[in-house]
């Protein structure tokens, strides 16, 4: 989920610390995205690694390529459900 909330200011037009002001998120969560720094900056440099393809930088952090394929399809129908729940809850409304 934070490598797909990376990019969230591009898609959406607008500064990261805006586009953090409309979604809950962690304090964890809000410093690897503003700052890159904190417990969660290594899972970002490596999520962006990926989207990257930069996979010498991938394997530098123990992971293999393929494995983080496994984990970014299940980020990614994961962030799906949770927008199509949110979109049927506020239709729903």
């Amino acid at each position: 989920m934070l490598g797909l909330l990376s990019r969230m200011d591009s898609l959406l037009g607008m500064p990261m610390d805006e586009v953090l002001e409309t979604i809950p998120v962690s304090a964890d969560v809000r410093a690897a995205l503003l700052t890159g720094n904190g417990p969660l900056a290594d899972t970002l440099a490596l999520a962006e690694a990926y989207e990257q393809g930069a996979w010498d930088q991938t394997e530098a952090f123990g992971t293999k390529p393929a494995d983080l394929a496994w984990a970014y399809g299940d980020a990614v129908s994961w962030s799906t459900t949770q927008l199509r729940a949110g979109a049927a809850t506020e239709a729903a409304a």
